[in-house]
């Protein structure tokens, strides 16, 4: 249950170079610290309250016929560090197609073969053990304490964890596509896109769980794509940019009724934006200086996200690779924040701080 209140240490100010310029910040994430290392650079990341989860796809065709796992899933423990491994497949080529997903029992996750993506899932407990759930070309899943929910290119789709009937939830027109972004207790919310390069269109929308219309909450600037998402009991948020070469980014805010748009954050042209979490009372984003998932990034915030008004400020001091790999890479547990991140000296990291 997260907490009624934010526990702020701003006991360290710093002066740091970041985009070009000075800026004096007020560290709000104190006690910043390395969880524990990855094995290598994983595909996906995705956190419950007490695991990492950590999802290797080497695609190349280099790795087969050998030693090297071409499959391999583990978990880290947020309090130890410890690492196990869940899943590895050697002498495997047919890459995993990684959207990781965990309930409290099992990490679902999407494995590709032969060019279509099925359903999998291994036990989080050891010895575990890993079985096929659905074999269809899905694209992105997620679960809830009942249901597996997940897309093909162009259909929205769930079905009870236990097994039964596969009910379509949403169809995207012809040359559409749908992605999933997240859920609460009674909607499901997408993304559904079309066209490619400067004039992608992209469409924040929502559906009942329990079936009924899709509404559309948001239509994106056309030429720019969604790179995080974030809720409350309110609001959805999230992260964009534009498509290209450009470093920009945007933080926005709608409510769930489809009111009340606000951009919460345009940033400067030094810049891009990506990875999305939120609280009561603020919203967090990474910004990054570069392309390079291993580029300077601080994690930024602003207070009273729900509202036009609220101070911003820069949560960490300017970090290499923070929130790379992966929509699940950045995470709230309490009083605690977790993300994934990868620098330039090649540590591969699961970091913690305190909000």
């Amino acid at each position: 249950m997260q907490r009624k209140f934010t526990v702020m240490v701003i006991s360290t100010v710093f002066l740091t170079i970041f985009g070009g310029y000075y800026e004096k910040v007020a560290q709000a994430i104190s006690a910043i610290a390395v969880v524990g290392s990855a094995t290598g650079d994983p595909t996906a990341v995705a956190f419950d309250s007490t695991n990492a989860y950590l999802g290797y796809d080497h695609r190349s065709t280099e790795f087969c016929n050998n030693a090297t796992p071409l499959l391999l899933i583990q978990k880290m423990n947020l309090s130890t560090g410890a690492k196990t491994t869940l899943l590895q497949r050697t002498n495997f080529c047919q890459a995993a197609a990684f959207s990781f997903s965990p309930d409290s029992t099992h990490i679902y996750y999407l494995r590709r073969s032969s060019g279509t993506n099925s359903i999998r899932r291994v036990t989080i407990a050891t010895p575990a053990v890993e079985e096929s759930v659905i074999n269809e070309n899905a694209t992105s899943l997620l679960v809830d304490a009942t249901n597996l929910y997940w897309t093909t290119d162009t259909r929205l789709r769930k079905r009870a964890k236990s097994g039964g009937a596969i009910v379509t939830l949403f169809t995207a027109p012809a040359g559409g596509t749908v992605t999933l972004l997240g859920q609460d207790n009674s909607s499901l919310f997408f993304d559904q896109g079309s066209g490619s390069g400067s004039t992608q269109s992209h469409q924040i929308r929502k559906v009942p769980i329990a079936g009924g219309a899709a509404t559309t909450l948001r239509t994106v600037t056309t030429g720019r794509y969604i790179t995080g998402f974030g809720s409350d009991a309110r609001n959805v948020y999230w992260t964009e940019k534009t498509w290209g070469n450009s470093l920009d980014g945007f933080v926005q805010r709608v409510s769930k009724l489809g009111a009340g748009f606000h951009t919460i954050s345009t940033l400067p042209t030094t810049r891009r934006s990506h990875k999305i979490a939120v609280t009561t009372s603020k919203v967090y984003w990474v910004e990054a200086t570069g392309f390079d998932t291993r580029s300077a990034a601080v994690i930024r915030s602003r207070t009273n996200p729900t509202f036009n008004s609220g101070t911003f400020a820069n949560e960490t001091p300017s970090r290499e690779g923070i929130g790379a790999n992966g929509w699940g890479s950045l995470r709230i547990n309490g009083t605690r924040m977790f993300w994934y991140e990868y620098n330039r000296a090649s540590a591969r990291q699961i970091v913690r701080g305190n909000l």
